[in-house]
């Protein structure tokens, strides 16, 4: 699709966008999801989920804490919009299975944390227990294995903007995505190649590092597992 028009972009950095949820603000969304409808062909229109998200922060709500980062197949599913003056959250709606060129993944470049290597050096004597692959905001993630979406992880309890994803496969390992929000429901069925996410951005966290989103490998007993040896079928540099 081409560059949004300059209205439409302009609505959604609005406050009344963000707000748009709240039954005093319909019709500032109402424009945005026309112009989608417009650019988007009936096909992909019933590959849509739309996913809930909170501002997280101290004016937010306990109600919509616990709606943030929830996938919805159905429009109908979303529950209602909390009726409060002060709790910014806007629900988002995705493409979800819009196939976007792949790239072959790559290991992000060095920088001061270190290297995004299996098994590179860490505070604390520490060793880095999977990969980072380099990848912008927004960016696509694809499942790089087949598995189920057992859970959604959060990598630090002390940060709630950071979300991942848990892949079970076959044989008990896992699979865990971090830095990615995801665009799936907790119980999808994946297949390799499947877009799952988007990338989160990591460096606002970390200025002094390229961003990416994180995968590690974890066997039964919770042992990290080299993604090359797991995966040979792709080759991280």
């Amino acid at each position: 699709m081409a560059s949004l028009p300059k209205n439409i972009t302009d609505l959604m950095m609005s406050e009344a966008y963000n707000n748009s949820m709240h039954p005093d603000h319909p019709e500032t969304r109402e424009e945005v999801d026309g112009y989608f409808e417009k650019e988007f062909d009936e096909d992909a229109s019933s590959q849509i989920v739309w996913i809930w998200y909170a501002e997280m922060d101290e004016k937010t709500c306990a109600t919509c804490a616990g709606f943030h980062t929830e996938v919805y197949k159905n429009r109908d599913d979303i529950p209602p919009h909390p009726h409060h003056p002060h709790c910014r959250c806007w629900i988002e709606e995705i493409p979800a299975n819009k196939k976007e060129k792949e790239k072959e993944p790559k290991i992000r470049k060095p920088d001061r944390q270190g290297r995004g290597n299996f098994g590179a050096p860490r505070s604390g004597g520490r060793e880095h227990a999977g990969i980072d692959i380099a990848s912008e905001p927004g960016e696509p993630v694809y499942a790089l294995s087949g598995g189920t979406y057992t859970r959604q992880n959060k990598p630090y309890a002390d940060d709630p903007r950071y979300t991942g994803l848990d892949i079970k496969d076959d044989d008990g390992n896992t699979n865990k995505y971090m830095y990615v929000t995801p665009i799936i429901p907790v119980g999808t069925e994946v297949k390799e190649g499947d877009l799952i996410g988007r990338t989160q951005p990591i460096s606002d966290k970390y200025e002094c590092m390229g961003n990416h989103y994180h995968f590690e490998v974890r066997d039964t007993e919770n042992n990290a597992i080299d993604p090359d040896e797991y995966l040979p079928s792709h080759t991280f540099k």
